[in-house]
């Protein structure tokens, strides 16, 4: 029998569930309430401190959102800054919409008003319409997702079926044509004809003329095109005389700017004296125009429906008369309308939308009502939800400029890259705009633009519906059931440059968005009824994309499916939220140094109360329960409470005079007072120090089974392997209690106080923190059956840095 000894070089890698032989030293078999920290070891986990309650009706008031709202309610965060961000509650059931500060100050309530921060009263609000048309009552928070950009946050109900607005026609424009007069010379000859779509001319609408040889000087001034279309028009025929017989002009001889009611019935006329067009309408009967003269047709111009080119256009025309120019082929261009914005002879041509003619109706907007809706912090701090401006189309047509392919389907996620809003809908990605994240439309179809939308669709031989985006690097990372897609672009991205292509092929479970950190980005997989985490990321120079199962050594450790996951890239930290245990926070801690991971920890932290959400800033964690509760919790420490010591106690407030009221009540609640002496609530007001009052609860760690590994060779399983004894370097440490267990007898327990006879920290009067020191605890039992767990229930830390043990060891033969 030999006297063997070993040390644990740290407690950072969490727990494992594989055999003990196969676990690295650093790992445990249970881990509750700890953080593994690199720098410090494993140590008791920071308290929630509580902030407030969440008020409902008004910042002051005594009412409170329930567990039945917070559990049932989709909760988004938004971060402007590290002092400025905001909760976001909504309520599916009701619907009800609520905004909370970083200090869980209520802000705004839909149906209700905004308040600034100090609680004063802004500007009322009627949301509650915009959000029961658009959520009703029947959701739940699975069915619904938003993201933030600045100041608007855009919410999305993904059963929504977005529509376009068919409720009446677009751009209503009639059947209509324009005669247009560019030029003229002496002795030529002009007509302008209004024809049926059978080519017979309509009563009364055609008119002729010749211009005379200009023998005489006086003759000069009847070459004015506004002459020429002022008699074709009929609008003014008193200057008959100017032009030689035979000539005849359209209707009768009067003068009049608007219409001249001798037409045929439906013909309308737009001419005005002088002007050198007029144009002919109807809004029920299409027709055809022509016009001809003795120079081949340079002179007299007759448009409708369409023009060659855009060059060949009128350079006057009527206000808003609108015509499709055909693009040209060799600069790629679709065809394209144009309207004339101006008055008469002071106007131009802008590309407008296709028209509605009569019989022939045109949609270009959304039913705003079906859309994404839209949070808006104002720039008085008061906050509005209403439908979103969203842009109509503003040029082309279905063909060159058609809607978004989510109109007439579902909206799965909502996301924001490169400076683009982004929808998921079915197997497309939908972009808007760059810089315009409302507009879904191309605002020309004369080119394609570099800012224009984009609309592609993933190339799969299977169906792969797109469920979740999240940016990353410079790519975005799309996810369906069943495969991971990569949208990139070589520099901008453009509708040109777009390309997908499929970077991995894993199952996932959606159910929780996978969330981004740094190089990588985590997702939940399913494994029966436990949960896995899966890390995709890019290897350096070879850009070779996979998604290691990160969970591959606790494989039945998160129960259930994960609902909610966050991740801190300052912290290294993910947190995610299972639907087994409400009151449970499943932790992974890791760290890299260069191309290799250090650290790879899983452990859980338990609370005593139902956790509804939970957000990072920085290095704090906010956490909502669903009894109401606003807490947030600090990883790193602050120093004026490391000047004594942190009281572990969860939902900690902190008293400095007067008796504590605390913001809650539970029959758990302790007080403690700076020097780590328990105090009674009648009590703690005449204590000249500070007060804390809050929830205890207890950290756990249970050390893995120990093996005998010969210096040289595999871990040895026919040796007998009995600990002797193991000892505990700590620090920073008050109290906690090593229990041994082995079930052929009763468990023993050993108690470190933290009082050590001689040291400087052992004080009366005043809770004794070591900064440095071991604890040897004696085991002897067989590794195999002793059972070692460490435990601190009180409000004082402790933190563990590594283990020895000694054992003798049995081995009858030579390991060769």
């Amino acid at each position: 029998m030999a006297l063997v000894s070993k040390s644990i070089p740290n407690f950072i890698n969490g727990i494992s569930q594989q055999p003990p032989s196969l676990r690295l030293d650093s790992q445990g078999e249970v881990q509750e309430n700890g953080y593994s920290d690199i720098v410090e070891g494993l140590k008791k986990r920071p308290p929630t401190k509580f902030k407030r309650k969440l008020n409902t009706g008004s910042p002051t008031s005594n009412t409170y959102l329930t567990a039945t709202e917070l559990s049932t309610a989709h909760i988004h965060t938004y971060k402007r800054s590290a002092t400025e961000q905001f909760t976001v509650i909504l309520v599916p059931a009701t619907p009800k919409l609520y905004v909370y500060d970083i200090e869980g100050r209520l802000r705004y309530e839909s149906g209700v008003r905004s308040w600034n921060a100090n609680g004063d009263e802004l500007s009322a609000n009627t949301d509650t319409t915009a959000l029961s048309a658009y959520f009703g009552t029947s959701l739940n928070n699975q069915q619904v997702t938003a993201t933030s950009v600045a100041d608007y946050t855009f919410y999305v109900n993904k059963e929504k079926v977005v529509a376009r607005d068919e409720t009446s026609p677009d751009n209503v424009r009639p059947f209509e044509g324009l005669f247009y007069c560019k030029s003229a010379n002496y002795s030529r000859s002009f007509k302008a004809s209004v024809t049926d779509t059978s080519d017979v001319d309509v009563t009364n609408l055609v008119g002729f003329l010749k211009t005379k040889d200009g023998s005489s000087a006086t003759e000069a001034d009847t070459l004015r095109t506004g002459g020429i279309i002022n008699y074709l028009s009929g609008i003014w025929i008193g200057e008959a005389a100017f032009y030689t017989t035979p000539k005849q002009y359209m209707g009768v001889s009067q003068f009049n700017n608007t219409n001249v009611t001798a037409w045929p019935s439906g013909y309308l006329r737009y001419a005005k004296y002088g002007l050198p067009f007029f144009s002919v309408s109807n809004y029920s009967t299409d027709f055809k125009i022509s016009a001809t003269d003795d120079d081949g047709g340079t002179n007299l111009f007759a448009h409708k429906d369409t023009v060659a080119s855009f060059t060949t256009l009128p350079k006057f025309a009527q206000q808003d008369f609108t015509i499709q120019v055909v693009g040209d082929n060799q600069k790629k261009e679709d065809n394209f309308y144009v309207k004339y914005i101006g008055s008469d002879t002071a106007g131009s041509w802008t590309e407008c939308p296709a028209p509605s003619r009569p019989n022939a109706s045109q949609y270009h907007s959304f039913t705003s009502s079906t859309m994404p809706h839209t949070l808006v912090q104002n720039g008085d701090e008061s906050f509005s939800f209403t439908t979103g401006a969203w842009d109509d189309r503003k040029a082309g047509d279905d063909d060159t400029n058609p809607f978004p392919s989510f109109v007439g389907g579902k909206i799965n996620d909502v996301f924001f890259h490169r400076n683009r809003l982004g929808f998921l809908s079915d197997e497309n990605v939908i972009f808007s705009e760059a810089n315009g994240y409302f507009n879904f439309f191309r605002t020309t179809v004369r080119s394609l633009l570099d800012s224009a939308p984009i609309d592609v669709a993933v190339s799969q031989n299977e169906v792969s519906i797109l469920k979740a985006a999240v940016p990353f690097q410079e790519q975005l990372l799309l996810f369906s059931e069943i495969n991971q897609f990569t949208l990139s672009a070589d520099q901008l991205l453009t509708p040109a440059e777009v390309s997908i292509d499929t970077s991995t092929n894993f199952e996932c479970d959606l159910t929780a968005k996978p969330v981004g950190a740094g190089n990588s980005v985590f997702f939940s997989v399913q494994n029966g009824t436990f949960s896995g985490m899966r890390e995709y990321y890019t290897t350096g120079d070879t850009e070779v994309k996979d998604a290691n199962l990160i969970t591959a050594h606790v494989p039945n450790y998160l129960a259930g499916s994960v609902k909610q996951m966050v991740a801190s890239t300052n912290e290294n930290l993910l947190l995610a939220r299972t639907t087994t245990d409400a009151k449970e926070l499943y932790v992974y801690k890791w760290y890299e140094n260069e191309t290799e991971r250090l650290q790879s920890s899983w452990s859980k932290w338990k609370f005593d109360a139902n956790i509804a959400h939970v957000a990072f800033n920085n290095e704090e964690i906010f956490i909502i329960f669903e009894d109401g509760r606003f807490e947030s919790m600090t990883l790193t420490l602050d120093a004026q409470l490391l000047n004594t010591y942190p009281i572990h106690l969860d939902h900690l407030q902190k008293f400095t005079s007067g008796a504590p009221s605390m913001g809650y009540t539970d029959s758990n609640l302790v007080y403690f007072n700076s020097n780590g002496e328990e105090v009674t609530a009648t009590t703690a007001g005449t204590f000249s120090v500070p007060v804390y009052g809050g929830i205890p609860y207890t950290f756990k760690y249970q050390v893995s089974e120990q093996v005998f590994k010969p210096a040289q060779g595999d871990a040895s399983d026919i040796a007998r392997f009995q600990l002797r004894n193991m000892s505990f370097t700590y620090n920073d440490t008050g109290t906690f209690t090593v229990t041994q267990t082995n079930g052929r007898r009763d468990p023993v327990s050993a108690v470190f106080t933290g009082r050590l006879l001689g040291s400087l920290n052992n004080q009366l009067g005043q809770a004794a923190v070591d900064n440095l020191g071991n604890f040897k605890v004696s085991v002897q039992s067989q590794a195999s059956e002793a059972k070692i767990e460490i435990t601190n229930a009180s409000p004082l830390p402790s933190v563990f840095q590594k283990a020895e043990y000694e054992g003798f060891v049995s081995l009858r033969s030579t390991r060769i």
